[in-house]
């Protein structure tokens, strides 16, 4: 009788992890018209995340919605788990994020740097920072990139 309580509470924590996985789709918010937001989709596409992507036509207010500062904003926003994604943040960040679990609003890589997800061209890399936000104030840098 222990083997089979203990194979259902299995059975049970089995089933709660993939109800978690499941909930980690990335909701995107973008301009129709925007290219590198499309190159950023289906880099996180092929880093194994699910997608929803809304075409947006005014994308100040999804920023305002979001309560991105100015300072924080890129061109498109996502939402995962009760985050905000603002910009070109890697996979290995958002999966970072998700697994700390901080208390922030979000993270972001503020305006488009050349070399991070969707912004590649001709292998240049420009130095840039992940920073995590909170009431539209930077709480610390989560990562630093091409330094």
């Amino acid at each position: 009788m222990k083997k089979i309580l203990t194979s259902v509470a299995l059975s049970t924590l089995l089933i709660s992890g993939m109800a978690q996985a499941s909930s980690d789709i990335l909701n995107v918010k973008k301009s129709p018209s925007c290219g590198c937001c499309g190159a950023w989709i289906d880099n996180m596409k092929d880093n194994g995340f699910k997608v929803n992507v809304e075409n947006v036509e005014n994308m100040n207010i999804v920023k305002q919605q979001n309560n991105i500062a100015q300072e924080h904003q890129s061109c498109h926003t996502a939402t995962i788990n009760g985050y905000v994604v603002e910009g070109h943040v890697s996979a290995k960040d958002i999966r970072n994020l998700l697994a700390q679990s901080p208390d922030v609003d979000g993270i972001s890589v503020p305006g488009m740097p050349v070399g991070s997800p969707g912004m590649e061209y001709n292998n240049m890399t420009m130095a840039y920072d992940s920073v995590l936000f909170k009431d539209q104030k930077t709480v610390k840098v989560f990562n630093s990139f091409g330094q």
